[in-house]
């Protein structure tokens, strides 16, 4: 059985943060202009990660010199800087000693250092008390490209943005219940996902491809009437959408079956008879009389309650997610719902991770998938 490591024990916002610094090798800079934040402001989340991992008991570095040596395990010091942060290092047994401990602490979650106290040339300094700390640096230039990873890592960072500079100020703390606008609209109003570790956050939000806004447009108003009827965060309702049938757009959405034979629709309900249960969508078909029918929407039936409808299957699919304990916000109930939505295998906890994921970083860019004032 293995032994969790102390990063474990950091704010997820702060393992994130540590994860795309040390294994995806981004800079303050680019992480800033992807969070949209002070380069500063990253700084300090970051040095405040490191320097959490440092040793309780015994000596250590001031304060100044623990960010000194956060920014070169982190990689992030300027040639000059990092040679005079390895002079200081040279010269002081106690901040080796921390040093050591905290590269100890990442290497055990597998989040190798990008420096290394192995990296200090062989000679020593001699007196580690007259070397001063670097000063801060102002970091590489914030970059407008981001490559050909950009579209993932932008994904990642809306919801590490969400994270890191949500209006609670605490790691640890989500926000307050959306109301209904706030749920359509507002990034700040949707209380933050926290159920993901930061290793499975990252590897969600790459899975979770990005909305069409476009394409969105002709089901708003049936996102609204399901949550009006079902109180179903309106962005995790788009998400299964978006994930089941890509808004509907998928080959095959409105007839047959899918490749497994089971499922069918927008929302691909198992229609699967099982005896007298029946299938999964007979028991969530008469949703639609909960709401008022749109006049015009994409893909309309001649008779209902069909499988093939666009508002008869989303209005199903809010009625099994509020039954599986799925509400306003963006929480573990929502990835609960997911879960059960999809089936409890690996690949439904895949599918909980990603549409969850999806969904809050639709908040955290604003996205809106109802009509205002809805």
């Amino acid at each position: 059985m293995s032994v969790p490591s102390p990063v474990d024990d950091l704010p997820v916002a702060r393992q994130a943060l540590l994860e795309l610094l040390l294994k995806r090798g981004k800079s303050y800079g680019e992480l800033a202009d992807m969070l949209r934040i002070q380069p500063e402001r990253l700084r300090e989340r970051s040095r405040a990660a490191i320097e959490l991992l440092g040793p309780i008991d015994g000596p250590s570095p001031s304060p100044a010199h623990q960010s000194a040596i956060a920014d070169y395990l982190l990689g992030q010091q300027p040639r000059d800087a990092g040679a005079e942060t390895q002079r200081f290092l040279a010269g002081s047994e106690e901040a080796r000693a921390w040093a050591d401990a905290v590269s100890g602490r990442l290497r055990a979650a597998g989040l190798p250092p990008r420096r290394t106290v192995a990296d200090i040339p062989d000679s020593p300094v001699g007196h580690a008390e007259a070397v001063a700390p670097p000063a801060p640096t102002a970091g590489p230039k914030r970059s407008r490209r981001y490559g050909a990873s950009g579209v993932a890592m932008l994904a990642l960072a809306g919801v590490l943005a969400f994270l890191v500079t949500g209006a609670g100020r605490q790691d640890n703390r989500a926000a307050a219940s959306p109301t209904l606008t706030e749920a359509l609209t507002a990034s700040s109003g949707v209380a933050r996902f926290t159920v993901l570790g930061p290793t499975r956050l990252m590897n969600a939000v790459e899975g979770a491809r990005a909305i069409s806004t476009r394409s969105a447009t002709g089901y708003y108003p049936l996102y609204a009437a399901a949550h009006k009827a079902f109180g179903v965060n309106v962005l995790l309702l788009a998400s299964i959408h978006f994930q089941e049938t890509e808004l509907s757009t998928a080959p095959g959405t409105y007839e047959g079956r899918n490749y497994a034979g089971c499922c069918a629709g927008p929302m691909q309900f198992s229609v699967v008879d099982h005896g007298s249960a029946g299938s999964v969508w007979s028991r969530f078909a008469d949703a639609y009389r909960a709401g008022g029918r749109p006049r015009y929407y994409p893909h309309q039936t001649r008779t209902h309650p069909s499988v093939y409808d666009d508002f008869d299957a989303i209005m199903g699919a809010a009625l099994l997610l509020k039954t599986s304990g799925a509400g306003e916000t963006l929480d573990s109930s929502a990835w609960s719902a997911a879960y059960d939505f999809h089936g409890h295998d690996a690949a439904g906890v895949r599918y909980a991770d990603e549409v969850v994921a999806r969904a809050v970083q639709w908040a955290g860019e604003g996205v809106s998938v109802a009509p205002a004032g809805a």
